[in-house]
């Protein structure tokens, strides 16, 4: 698992108006293959699945649902 400060060089080098081009053309593409329909994310984070022993982080889990 990268380290945070992996991360924070990767999002100070978006460039936003690339950024929301990216993602604008991959929600069109989402929405053709959905034919319209809704996409619902859900996220959550599971409780008390931090270890602070050996700096662990937390279990994140994301689900996404076409209905």
């Amino acid at each position: 698992m990268p380290v945070d400060d992996t991360f924070a060089r990767l999002i100070v080098n978006i460039v936003p108006a690339e950024f929301r081009n990216g993602f604008l053309d991959w929600m069109k593409t989402v929405h053709k293959l959905t034919c319209g329909e809704v996409v619902a994310i859900d996220d959550k984070t599971l409780r008390g699945s931090y270890k602070r022993a050996d700096r662990q982080s937390s279990i994140h889990m994301v689900s996404a649902y076409a209905s």
